[in-house]
């Protein structure tokens, strides 16, 4: 893969069919439904819909008598994955969420212009 291209490029070949006057897509689904059901498993965007990550402020505790536990490895996990979600686009967030439920169906190929689109922004927020 070129070192030029973004990472998020999707390796493809465009062939032109004679008569045919309709855009038509088809990938493998395998990596994509690999990911998927990882994304269940984990409900990361489950998690993170209610977490609200501790203060930041240095200075805020500084002052409390209250003493804090140390972090379980679960807060850790969460506290890291928050750090991430945090700047992703909204959308990709919608799309995480969605991904997450039992009911979300991926389409194997689209044909037209509409449902080629609508298959491609499934992934991809330009």
């Amino acid at each position: 893969m070129s070192a030029e291209l973004p990472s998020t490029a999707w390796p493809c070949r465009v062939r032109h069919v004679k008569d045919q006057t309709e855009p038509r897509l088809k990938y493998d689904q395998t990596p994509f439904l690999l990911a998927i059901q990882s994304l269940r498993k984990e409900k990361f965007g489950e998690k993170l819909q209610t977490y609200s990550p501790p203060s930041e402020d240095l200075f805020g505790d500084m002052f409390s008598d209250v003493e804090e536990a140390a972090p379980t490895k679960e807060e850790t996990r969460l506290r890291e994955i928050h750090a991430q979600w945090v700047s992703l686009h909204s959308q990709t967030k919608a799309n995480l969420c969605r991904f997450e439920k039992d009911d979300f169906q991926l389409a194997k190929d689209a044909t037209g212009d509409v449902a080629v689109t609508t298959l491609v922004s499934t992934f991809w927020t330009g």
